[in-house]
């Protein structure tokens, strides 16, 4: 696990809280917070060794909970105005340290160990291993979203000029989920950059995710009562083949619950709900649970947007030319005026004037520097 140089002992405590979220299952009896995870962190008996032998008898405290509080069965909560918790842990630890976590005995039955093996971080190497040989590591949509939140610290290829130091440094930094629309799309990134070959690989690993109750809100920060992120998913996006050259489809879900797969031209219906997840899956399309589609409304609109091409066409479904028609005194059903329809042929012609002579431009440059 990489931190970053300025990272405390209870940053420290709020980053593992983030790792171990999703296998945390306690009420919070804490007044004032609503953070199960951090409630759960605080009260951790942190400790490290910098030794060879990686021997935990032989560990220092690190912050102020200790194992001597373990043992005694005190009930104690680590506050980041302590001067214990506001130590850096780098400065402590090094670059080749350990830390160790104790649990308090009432903590016991707190995790759920199988989601808390799951995550990779917390496996030993030769776990990493087996569950790579058995096929057993699975990875879901949620992992992948709390791994983009994570803190993660800059490569050298990408250094950021700091206005304080005066030179190009590390930077650490972190997303945020603050608030979620009613239509989130989720795109994974399903290519990966090999510095060793210099190409794009394809990366086919099953992201498991689910097609009801997606539950996003241990992740967002912020939301309105009636508009908790919690979505479904109505439609997925695949890609099969490589960067050089492949091929989509989509799943699409009905509005009577059946999904159905869209192939170029052909359209297979009644698909089952085990086939939407697979590992050709790019982007997954999500609705909040208090969105509703009016098809009734939808189907309208588009007569509506159809009957203006029309239009703009200048023609009507009766055969008429627009000239006929009296479309500045024409009203819609309310009484209103129809919108007026912008003339968009000049900037189309401006734009293939623009596209000619920087496509001239840069074959001129072309041959200049081959004769070069």
């Amino acid at each position: 696990m990489r931190i970053s140089p300025t990272l405390t002992v209870f940053g420290l405590r709020q980053e593992l809280g983030c790792r171990i979220k999703n296998a945390i299952h306690i009420d919070v009896n804490e007044p004032g917070n609503a953070s199960p995870e951090m409630f759960t962190m605080k009260q951790m008996a942190l400790s490290y060794d910098t030794s060879f032998s990686r021997n935990y008898s032989t560990s220092k405290a690190l912050g102020s909970i200790t194992e001597a509080h373990l043992e005694e069965g005190l009930s104690v909560l680590a506050k980041a105005s302590d001067d214990d918790e506001k130590r850096f842990v780098a400065s402590l630890v090094g670059n080749e340290g350990k830390v160790y976590i104790g649990i308090p005995a009432r903590l016991n039955n707190a995790f759920n160990i199988d989601r808390l093996e799951s995550r990779e971080e917390f496996l030993s190497q030769q776990q990493k291993e087996e569950n790579a040989s058995s096929g057993s590591n699975k990875v879901t949509v949620l992992d992948c979203i709390s791994k983009y939140c994570q803190m993660e610290q800059l490569e050298e290829s990408e250094m950021w000029y700091c206005n304080r130091c005066k030179d190009h440094v590390q930077a650490w930094k972190q997303f945020h989920l603050y608030r979620t629309p009613p239509i989130f799309i989720i795109h994974l990134k399903r290519f990966h950059f090999s510095s060793a070959t210099h190409r794009r690989n394809k990366i086919d690993t099953l992201i498991d995710f689910p097609l009801t109750d997606l539950d996003l809100r241990d992740i967002v920060m912020h939301w309105d009562e009636g508009e908790e992120p919690i979505y479904d998913c109505y439609a997925v996006s695949n890609h099969f083949g490589g960067l050089g050259g492949g091929h989509y489809t989509a799943y699409a879900k009905a509005d009577d619950g059946t999904w159905s797969n869209f192939d170029d031209s052909r359209v297979t219906s009644g698909v089952d709900e085990s086939e939407v997840v697979s590992p050709a899956a790019y982007c997954l399309y999500y609705k909040r649970k208090d969105v509703i589609f009016d098809s009734g409304s939808l189907s309208e609109n588009f007569s509506q947007e159809v009957s203006n091409d029309e239009a703009m066409d200048g023609t009507s479904d009766d055969g008429t030319s627009h000239e006929d028609m009296d479309v500045d005194k024409a009203k819609d059903a309310n009484g209103e005026s129809p919108p007026t329809f912008f003339d968009y042929s000049n900037i189309a012609s401006n734009i293939d004037t623009d596209f000619e002579a920087a496509k001239k431009r840069f074959f001129d440059d072309y041959n200049a520097q081959s004769e070069m």
